[in-house]
């Protein structure tokens, strides 16, 4: 099972590409997906359903795991994530991937034991779960991504709290696939 995590932002959107097989996680690859700011917000939705096209292709996964939309303080910062998921999860029905979400608190409990979870416990835990101990992260955004593709290899495809949305079957209704 080849599952591809994504961290979305609307400027940098996280990637980390795993391999589960058997009990084992392989890394296959990482990086973000940079969207020029500059450019409008149409724009950036479509640089990064291109750079999401290019990374299925090259992949192959079966599952996109995204974490879900959580909101601070700034309204508009949640609309535009709001905008940035909804491009990620067509791209993923677009192909027939199953599409699952993970809130940051269920990625954390996951893959450290911990709800609670700082980014550095993540990284640690990853590390140990797919025996690369040397393990160098492109960037947060990237670590991110691969602990949220760990969080659905380790739950067996399901999320505990919420069921996940698949893609696959609304796309071939719509004669998307």
């Amino acid at each position: 099972m080849i599952i591809l995590g994504i961290d979305p932002g609307s400027r940098k959107t996280g990637f980390g590409c795993i391999e589960k097989s058997g009990k084992s996680l392989k890394l296959l690859g990482q990086g973000v997906i940079q969207l020029n700011a500059k450019n409008s917000m149409d724009q950036r939705l479509l640089e990064l359903s291109m750079g999401l096209e290019k990374l299925i292709k090259e992949y192959g996964p079966s599952i996109l795991a995204i974490e879900k939309a959580f909101v601070k303080n700034n309204i508009q910062s949640a609309l535009r994530l709001g905008e940035t998921r909804g491009a990620i999860m067509v791209s993923g029905a677009r192909h027939s991937l199953s599409v699952v979400e993970y809130s940051p608190a269920e990625v954390k409990k996951s893959v450290a034991g911990n709800g609670r979870a700082d980014k550095e416990q993540l990284a640690k835990m990853v590390r140990l779960l797919c025996g690369a101990r040397d393990l160098e992260f492109e960037t947060l955004d990237a670590s991110d991504a691969i602990s949220i593709a760990v969080c659905h290899a380790l739950s067996s495809g399901r999320s505990p709290l919420s069921a996940p949305r698949r893609g696959g079957k609304l796309s071939r209704a719509l004669g998307l696939s």
